[in-house]
């Protein structure tokens, strides 16, 4: 079977559905993907890096940005590095306010069963003992 890794403006161009025939090649790779004849991939910088571009560029709000990750960490055929972790990050971003990058270490670093967090960023170290 193909195995296809996905980045960043494929996501994008589903999400925001801006450029006709991009958003025509992203949809047929979707539905390759859901019908079972290709595998996709995809990777938690690329997950951050939507985030970054929906929060800054297309200033989409905290609540629906968190809404969104939730439903591309949902897509079943998808394979994410580290789905769990982000998952839980994302729904700790909408439950608490957190920022992603914080929510991700601090949830990181608990999977790890790490002791301490080094860092001075204490809004870090805040959700992680949380």
């Amino acid at each position: 079977m193909k195995k296809i890794f996905i980045d960043t403006n494929y996501f994008v161009r589903l999400i925001e559905n801006d450029v006709d025939d991009q958003v025509k090649e992203v949809k047929a790779l979707f539905e390759g993907g859901l019908s079972g004849k290709i595998s996709l991939y995809s990777s938690v910088i690329v997950l951050f890096e939507i985030y970054w571009l929906l929060s800054s560029y297309y200033r989409v709000s905290k609540k629906d940005l968190t809404e969104i990750l939730r439903d591309l960490l949902s897509m079943t055929y998808v394979k994410w590095e580290q789905k769990e972790v982000l998952l839980t990050a994302v729904c700790n971003c909408d439950k608490y306010g957190y920022d992603l990058e914080d929510s991700y270490n601090a949830c990181y670093a608990k999977l790890l069963k790490v002791d301490e967090i080094a860092s001075f960023d204490k809004k870090l170290i805040k959700v992680w003992s949380e």
